[in-house]
């Protein structure tokens, strides 16, 4: 009875093991599932001939390359504790159609972060030159031995350039017309026969770039341009000079302005003494000793003082009330009371003036 009670017990928690267990590898596929779809692809379409700058994070650690046919397996770059600036990295510089593919990126444990799918697409462009200028076609990344270039126009198809070799000289229209170089391909002289589509392609017969010629009138070249800079470039000082002189001459202006109305003001009427013919006109007489001598009585009738000769140099100042108006209704003697009676001031030894001390 015992044994079977035991037998029981131990497959009861066999199959709770078997239960945990199948929890565990639940959670474990739906990670791993969670895990595979959070890789995410960004499809990306680059011009012939631009850079390819890919979006890095922090966590990435490798950057993989399989080109589109497959052929092509590259490790294009490696982190090994390279800080990247703004986390962006140019990976081609001026792409070609042999970039087109599948960029992924990895991380330390290399497995799949992100991938970016890349397809370079040819350029269109127009361009605008008048009678007598230079057409210049850029190869845009290809090499000049791969180059094809064809011309596509209301009259005639025209193969201008095969494998970089200026095949079309030997036709009169383009003899000494056709230059090439490393980057470019130049058409020269253009005219209204040289109006049409040109197509570059390279050795595989992709289209590179189109480029799609537009005639206009005479327009400002880059020696006008010049001109016109240099020329505002001499206006600009004469301007300034002339505003600092004008500056100059306003301030000039109203200084003399200023001193002028200074010299011509009127001067300040100052009382004065008549002639000089009594000098006790002027000065006061000393007191006599053993008299207390008061000053004199101000007369007031309602006018200022002035001297009845002024000087003919200063004409009289404007007139202006009193500096303490005079009590009219008080007597003088009230402003200088009597001595008493028996009052006799002793007198110092300092000299007499108009005020006598007393002790």
């Amino acid at each position: 009875m015992i044994m079977v009670k035991s037998s029981a017990h131990s497959g009861r928690r066999h199959q709770n093991l078997d239960e945990f267990m199948l929890k565990i590898w639940i959670i474990l596929v739906t990670a791993t599932g969670f895990a595979v779809s959070a890789v995410h692809t960004t499809h990306m379409a680059v011009l012939h001939g631009e850079d390819l700058t890919l979006d890095i994070p922090d966590r990435t650690d490798a950057l993989k390359f399989i080109s589109a046919d497959e052929q092509i397996h590259s490790n294009l770059w490696k982190r090994d504790g390279k800080v990247l600036k703004g986390r962006k990295l140019r990976v081609r510089q001026h792409v070609t159609f042999k970039h087109t593919g599948t960029y992924t990126l990895f991380n330390v444990w290399n497995k799949e972060i992100s991938s970016y799918t890349v397809k370079v697409k040819g350029v269109q462009r127009n361009v605008i030159r008048a009678p007598g200028e230079t057409l210049n076609i850029p190869l845009d990344g290809i090499e000049l031995e791969s180059a094809t270039l064809f011309f596509n126009g209301d009259d005639s198809n025209v193969t201008l350039v095969n494998g970089g070799e200026p095949v079309a000289n030997r036709d009169p229209k383009y003899i000494n017309r056709l230059q090439v170089t490393s980057k470019t391909i130049n058409v020269l002289k253009v005219n209204v026969s040289d109006l049409g589509e040109y197509i570059l392609k390279d050795h595989k017969r992709r289209i590179v770039s189109k480029s799609t010629l537009i005639l206009v009138e005479r327009h400002s070249t880059s020696s006008n341009k010049k001109a016109l800079i240099a020329l505002v470039l001499l206006v600009i000082p004469v301007i300034i000079c002339c505003y600092c002189m004008i500056k100059f001459c306003c301030t000039d202006d109203e200084s003399n302005t200023a001193n002028t109305k200074t010299l011509n003001a009127q001067p300040e009427s100052v009382p004065m003494c008549q002639t000089v013919t009594d000098p006790s006109q002027c000065y006061p007489t000393l007191p006599v000793q053993g008299q207390i001598q008061y000053p004199p009585t101000p007369q007031w009738n309602g006018q200022p003082a002035v001297p009845p000769y002024p000087n003919p140099v200063y004409p009289p100042g404007p007139v202006g009330p009193p500096a303490q108006p005079p009590q009219l209704n008080v007597h003088p003697n009230q402003y200088y009371p009597p001595a008493p009676v028996n009052f006799n001031p002793l007198m110092n030894n300092a000299s007499p003036g108009l005020y006598p001390t007393t002790a």
